[in-house]
């Protein structure tokens, strides 16, 4: 084009100006005709290439190219994407490009993919839950729930470290809205988020379960909304069963934080945290309006927190804090703390009290029956914690003499210690047999023990699937409960072991628990004998091992209980 004119809405002003473009920028076509020549005495018309760029879905770069303006546009081929636990098919480029597209400007297609999450999965009552045992499971659960579905399932098989990694679970479009088993499993954290807020490894949730989970690690933040496990809990029912928030909150907020160490804001909606613990720390020395559990919890009234301990530490200003939960709660009970922050809730013990009282674990178990949730921490002297995180239970012998011991969960057997069971009962008489299955006890076996007087550390097999003692005729429970026939149709007596009324040497064995026979309370973790009036109505029956007379003999009528 000559001199002030234009091609494509583009004007050359002068041959000089079209000679300093570099060459991806210009395109020179000769000996065009014209009544102007330019002042080379040649006609020149100038075309700009345009710039496409050609990413994929994490943001790389697949290809750059330049066109002339109006050539079509394509990509040879099909994109792929490797996401470590995804399945990326590619869908489309972004902005749509159909067949027969032609260069008008610099353009940028990015590439998209239908996502499929594909860690390991296993069925539990029926539900399939997705496998995390490592970072890159947790991103790829964390991308599932944001672009695929935000209520699939997830459960932990290994502690995870998360190193530098950033990554949070749910968004505010797509809230966290599944079921979460940590599985007595630990994530570790270390999150610095001066951006924005709501600062958690469940970002944002709505009507989600969390449980058996253990996060440690630290967050350092100036933005408020920060906690342990959840940021905002939004409408709807949301659980957190068994939880422990060992998180340390570093704040820079000058004022109002709301963090909380377990849930930062629990929004309009119901909540239930049952059996959980924070024994972590919320430091600030800025930062005000923090609650040990709850941050802040909306004005519905419609929050439960029961059978939990706060052990937690405050390096933030007490104003306008709450010890357990910041404005509206409906209940608190079977609660304790050591370190009050603001608003006392709960009931206060010392941490020497929490340390060496043997039964606080009773106290925060409370009344619940129908699961052992608080034990003894074996590694510190009666100190609580949830068993759903127990490596080990510790089992004192007071003397040389054998006794039982019950627990739901499978464990080896230490090194000076021969477990039996008791077998067959019939004519009056039952056989104690050494289990030499392996070094593992079945989960739920209830047995007789016999070792010197001593500490004992029975380590937990969680992964065990050794199979049940077959006509082993113990029964137990983890807690005190009255004791009880598999039969409902049949009359039973109940027997403990104990020596006889006298304390007579040898005379270890199996007596009536209560007169008569009648069922009795059994004590946590030991075993009892019900034997049903078919089996004999003896009041005691003498118990005997290797050398002695095989069984357990049995004792007339009147021998003393």
């Amino acid at each position: 084009t000559g001199d002030g004119q234009k091609l494509n809405g583009i004007t050359e002003t002068s041959l000089a100006d079209a000679l300093s473009l570099t060459a991806k920028e210009t395109k020179y076509t000769y000996n065009l005709t014209d009544e102007t020549a330019a002042i080379d005495g040649n006609y020149y018309v100038w075309l700009p290439l345009y710039e496409i760029t050609w990413k994929n879905g994490d943001g790389s770069i697949l290809k750059d190219e330049y066109l002339d303006y109006g050539a079509t546009i394509s990509y040879d081929g099909t994109p792929t994407l490797n996401l470590e636990g995804l399945t990326a098919t590619f869908k489309a480029w972004s902005p749509a490009l159909s067949s027969g597209t032609t260069v008008t400007s610099n353009v940028v297609y990015t590439a998209t993919y239908d996502l499929t999450l594909s860690l390991p999965t296993e069925t539990i009552n029926g539900a399939t839950y997705y496998e995390i045992s490592k970072r890159a499971d947790w991103d790829a659960f964390s991308t599932a729930v944001n672009v695929i579905s935000n209520s699939i399932k997830g459960i932990m098989t290994a502690d995870v470290d998360l190193g530098t990694d950033q990554t949070m679970v749910g968004t505010s479009s797509s809230p966290y809205a599944g079921i979460f088993d940590g599985n007595g499993k630990t994530l570790t954290i270390n999150y610095t988020n001066n951006t924005s807020e709501y600062t958690a490894p469940f970002r944002y949730t709505y009507k989600v379960t969390l449980k058996n989970l253990k996060v440690t690690g630290t967050i350092t933040t100036n933005r408020k909304y920060a906690a342990g496990l959840i940021g905002l809990a939004q409408e709807y029912s949301s659980y957190v069963l068994r939880c422990q928030s060992d998180v340390t909150i570093n704040s820079s907020v000058s004022g109002d934080g709301t963090h909380g160490g377990l849930v930062a804001h629990k929004a309009a909606g119901h909540m239930e945290i049952i059996n959980c613990l924070f024994s972590g720390a919320i430091n600030g020395s800025n930062t005000t309006s923090c609650g040990g559990f709850v941050g802040w919890s909306d004005s519905d009234n419609n929050l439960t927190v029961e059978n939990s301990l706060n052990i937690g530490s405050y390096g933030v200003q007490s104003s306008g804090g709450a010890t357990f939960v910041r404005n509206k709660c409906y209940n608190i009970s079977d609660c304790y703390y050591v370190n009050e922050n603001g608003t006392a809730q709960g009931t206060p013990k010392t941490a020497a009290e929490i340390a060496a009282t043997a039964t606080m674990a009773s106290l925060l178990q409370g009344s619940q029956t129908g699961e052992e949730y608080w034990i003894a921490d074996p590694t510190q002297t009666a100190y609580p914690m949830l068993k759903c995180f127990a490596k080990a239970a510790q089992v004192t012998k007071s003397d040389d003499l054998d006794a039982t011991y019950y627990n739901t969960l499978a464990w080896t057997i230490p090194n000076g210690m021969k477990v039996y069971t008791v077998n067959s009962l019939a004519s009056g008489k039952a056989h104690a047999t050494e289990y030499t299955t392996g070094t593992v006890v079945p989960a739920g076996t209830a047995v007789v023990i016999s070792g010197a007087a001593g500490d004992y550390q029975l380590n937990f097999d969680r992964t065990s699937a050794v199979s049940a003692v077959s006509g082993n005729l113990l029964r137990g429970s983890d807690l005190s409960a009255t004791t009880a026939g598999d039969d409902a149709t049949k009359t039973y007596s109940f027997y403990q072991l104990s020596l006889d009324a006298n304390g007579a040497t040898g005379s270890l064995g199996f007596y009536y628990g209560a007169t008569g026979g009648v069922a009795f309370t059994s004590n946590a973790h030991k075993a009892y004998l019900p034997v049903s009036s078919q089996g004999g109505t003896a009041k005691g029956y003498i118990l005997s091992f290797g050398d002695e007379p095989t069984g357990i003999s049995s004792l007339p009528d009147d021998t003393t209980e």
